[in-house]
C-alpha cells in the first residue's frame, strides 16, 4: 500500500543519515593548526618564543641548503656512567647560524679603509630616514649630562674642541664619527624592525583568511611568523648594541 511505501522510504531515508553521521564520526580528523600565539608564548622582553629557535634554525639552515657542522661523536651512542653525572655536568649544544661569504666580505670591506667615513647613498637616506626627534635624540651630545654632573664646574669642559691640544682634538673627531655612525646603525635597524612587526601584523591577517584545514600552508605562516618575530627582536637587539657603543664613546670623550 501507499502507506506501507512511505514507512519504508522513511526508514530507508533516515537509515542512510544515520549510516553518514557515522562514516563522519569514524573518518579521522586532521588535527586544527593552532594559531601561532595560541601555540607558543613569546618570551617576556621580546615577540620570538626562545623555544622555537632551535627547530626554527633547522629549518631555515635545511631551506638555504647549509649543512651542519658533523658532530665528532654521537653522545647518544656513546656508553656513560651514570657516577660521572654526579660530578660533572652535561654538555650544553651549542647552536650556531650559518654565516655566508656574504655577510663577511661586506664587513672585511668596510675594515679594508677603516679610516675614511663613505656617505651615505640617497637610497640609505630614504630608506633610514626615522622621525626628527628620534634622529634629534641621537645627535653627539655637546655635554653628557650624568658625565658632566661628575665633573668639577672648576674644570674646563672637554666639549670645547678648540681648548683641545692636537692628539686630543683628533681623538673627539674619530669618537664623534663613531657616535653617528652607530647613531645611522640605530636608525638602520630600528627601520628593520619596524617593517617587522608590520609584517607580523599583515601574516597573521593572511593566517585569518587561510582555512584551518589547509594544515601545511598553516604551518608555513606559522615558521614565517617565527622568523619575523625573530628578525624583530634581533634588529631592535642591534640597537640596543650600537646604544651601548654610543654611550661608551661619549663617556671616552669626557675622560
Amino acid at each position: 500500500s501507499d502507506h506501507m511505501k512511505s514507512l519504508i522510504s522513511e526508514a530507508i531515508t533516515q537509515g542512510i543519515a544515520a549510516g553518514l553521521k557515522q562514516r563522519r564520526q569514524a573518518a579521522p580528523q586532521a588535527p586544527e593548526t593552532p594559531q601561532h600565539k595560541d601555540q607558543y608564548k613569546p618570551s617576556p622582553t621580546g615577540l620570538f618564543s626562545p623555544a622555537l629557535f632551535k627547530s626554527l634554525l633547522f629549518k631555515a639552515k635545511a631551506t638555504a641548503h647549509v649543512e651542519a657542522e658533523p658532530a665528532a661523536s654521537d653522545p647518544a651512542s656513546d656508553p656513560v656512567d651514570p657516577n660521572e653525572l654526579l660530578f660533572s655536568q652535561p654538555a650544553m649544544e651549542i647552536m650556531e647560524i650559518p654565516s655566508p661569504d656574504l655577510f663577511q666580505e661586506v664587513i672585511q670591506k668596510v675594515w679594508a679603509q677603516p679610516g675614511p667615513c663613505p656617505p651615505l647613498t640617497e637610497d640609505e637616506k630614504m630608506f633610514y630616514n626615522m622621525a626628527p626627534d628620534f634622529s634629534k635624540m641621537l645627535e653627539p651630545p655637546a655635554v653628557d649630562d650624568p658625565v658632566a654632573a661628575l665633573v668639577s664646574s672648576t674644570m674646563e669642559p672637554y666639549c670645547e674642541v678648540d681648548a683641545l691640544i692636537p692628539e686630543e682634538r683628533k681623538a673627539e673627531q674619530t669618537l664623534c664619527k663613531v657616535h653617528k655612525t652607530a647613531a645611522w646603525a640605530i636608525q638602520a635597524s630600528t627601520a628593520a624592525s619596524f617593517f617587522n612587526r608590520a609584517s607580523l601584523m599583515w601574516l597573521r591577517q593572511m593566517q585569518a583568511r587561510v582555512s584551518p584545514g589547509d594544515i601545511r600552508l598553516q604551518q608555513d605562516i606559522n615558521k614565517v611568523i617565527a622568523a619575523t618575530e625573530f628578525s624583530a627582536d634581533a634588529t631592535l637587539s642591534a640597537s640596543k648594541f650600537a646604544s651601548r657603543a654610543i654611550a661608551l664613546s661619549v663617556v671616552a670623550r669626557r675622560q
